[in-house]
């Protein structure tokens, strides 16, 4: 008997249940499932699991939650006692960041475009080594050449490939047979590891925005593996994009994730492949997959004796007469986004300290040369589209590294933003100071920037440790905790809605 959505609430609004859920126990039971889907191998799930839930039996408010289960579940045909964990996708991504290392196969399709003669498809191997802080990733860029036949410049797509090992970054560039060696602190090889991870993520439709729009739509076996299948159905301005993933339920790990997209308005029209991936867990990577060594034939700009390690900078500020960059950016839980950047007049060689005296975490920012006082995100990252979120701009903290001032802002938006991407994008909003610099007819810094999104238990090791990374003096940051900044945004966005 198949029962619709109106009987069934129905048939739950009989039953007297207590729907006012603890968050604490929920957060608990969530924690123990997942734990259960990490420990539990495929071929003794069943007996695995079962000592976990008999802890759970013990407490009266997971008795009553789980006869409720059992109830609702027997209603509807769901299986709680098969052995199987209740699962949705944010604990499949969560598998997926907690394995020790992760074997991508990507088959990138590409149409017809200004650097590519006819439609094209590649297939890109990825590793990352999450528990070794070790990555090689590909992916192709579009790069401007001097064809020599016609005299004119050319937009050719140049396969690009980073080898980290740990200490050292290689960027091989394929076309061209060239390496470049950079060094990375501490700190950068956390955030490079972490970003490699959320890149994946954000490239696979898999971020913490898009996991919601999932709904298990049934199952197949793929290669004698029983596999649950989700899909997702995304309308954009212009196309419709369709992701389906692939998931071993007795262990939460993600194995297939394919994407096609087609025309918004072409109802009959063909669904057109656009990446096809394939996923492993926790496989030891082969000898040499994370080797710096210097192909044969390739010419290197520099080589690791000569290497340095760069400062942290994510963007430079294209002005003339101003030297600067966004450092870093991180977007937290409630969507407010700390920012870390600097700007100098290149005509003054000693900055202002003054302009940093009598400041406050939540007052205005410091009136640098060039000043980032908002930000805009994005609606629609297939056209551009900007939200109408607005973001208030306000001064959190500053760092001095070397002689040089690095203001660290956070921007905040006048609502609140639940469900982020793992790295949203912001269009950067500046003005030069003093006012009489500034053109009323001209945009500055009309440049976006990439942020990272991080969870609470994140703020210490990536807030702080970029911070930190940009002081003589790490200790005097120390005072900054989430929870204050967490309660700093509360009120600004209060003082906003009044």
């Amino acid at each position: 008997m198949k029962i619709d959505e109106k009987q069934f609430e129905q048939i739950v609004a009989g039953l007297n249940i207590d729907d006012r859920p603890n968050t604490e126990h929920k957060q608990a039971l969530r924690k123990k499932m997942l734990d259960a889907c990490k420990e539990s191998p495929s071929e003794t799930t069943a007996i695995r699991i079962q000592p976990v839930w008999s802890k759970i039996m013990k407490s009266r408010a997971a008795q009553g939650a789980i006869v409720t289960m059992i109830i609702i579940g027997a209603l509807i045909g769901i299986k709680l006692l098969d052995g199987t964990p209740v699962y949705g996708m944010s604990e499949v991504v969560e598998q997926l960041r907690n394995a020790r290392t992760i074997h991508i196969y990507n088959s990138i399709h590409y149409e017809k475009n200004q650097a590519i003669e006819r439609n094209e498809k590649y297939v890109l191997e990825d590793w990352i080594d999450i528990e070794g802080g070790r990555t090689r990733t590909s992916a192709f860029g579009i790069i401007r050449v001097h064809n020599r036949e016609s005299g004119k410049p050319q937009m050719i797509q140049a396969l690009i490939e980073h080898v980290f090992d740990g200490e050292y970054q290689m960027q091989v560039n394929q076309h061209f047979k060239s390496v470049h060696f950079n060094k990375l602190s501490n700190f950068q090889k956390l955030l490079h590891t972490k970003k490699a991870v959320e890149s994946f993520l954000d490239k696979t439709y898999l971020s913490s925005k898009e996991l919601s729009e999932y709904v298990k739509v049934g199952q197949e076996k793929i290669d004698n593996e029983q596999l649950d299948i989700w899909q997702r159905k995304k309308l954009f301005t212009n196309s419709i994009y369709k992701t389906i993933c692939w998931v071993k339920p007795s262990t939460c790990e993600i194995r297939y994730v394919k994407a096609w997209k087609k025309k918004k308005d072409d109802d009959k029209g063909e669904w057109k492949l656009v990446s096809d991936v394939k996923i492993e867990f926790n496989v030891t990577p082969p000898p040499n997959t994370f080797s710096t060594e210097v192909p044969e034939g390739y010419r290197h700009a520099n080589t690791k004796d000569t290497a340095y390690e760069s400062p942290l900078r994510s963007r430079q500020l294209p002005l003339e007469t101003i030297e600067g960059s966004i450092v870093t950016a991180f977007t937290l839980p409630d969507g407010s986004v700390i920012m870390g950047w600097y700007s100098e007049d290149k005509n003054n060689t000693s900055p202002d300290d003054s302009i940093f005296e009598n400041l406050e975490a939540g007052g205005d920012i410091p009136k640098l040369p060039a000043e980032i006082y908002s930000i805009e995100s994005f609606e629609d990252k297939e056209t551009g589209t900007l939200s109408d979120t607005i973001y208030y701009g306000r001064h959190l903290a500053y760092t001095k590294k070397e002689g040089r001032f690095y203001e660290w802002s956070i921007y905040i938006p006048d609502k609140n933003i639940v469900q982020q991407e793992a790295l949203p994008r912001y269009r950067v909003l500046a003005k030069l100071n003093p006012e009489t610099r500034q053109d009323p007819n001209r945009e500055y810094l009309d440049r976006t920037v990439s942020s990272l999104t991080i969870r609470p238990s994140e703020f210490n090791a990536f807030v702080l440790g970029a911070m930190k990374e940009c002081s003589d003096n790490p200790e005097a940051i120390e005072n900054i905790t989430y929870d204050m900044v967490s309660e700093l945004s509360n009120k600004i966005r209060n003082s906003i809605e009044k």
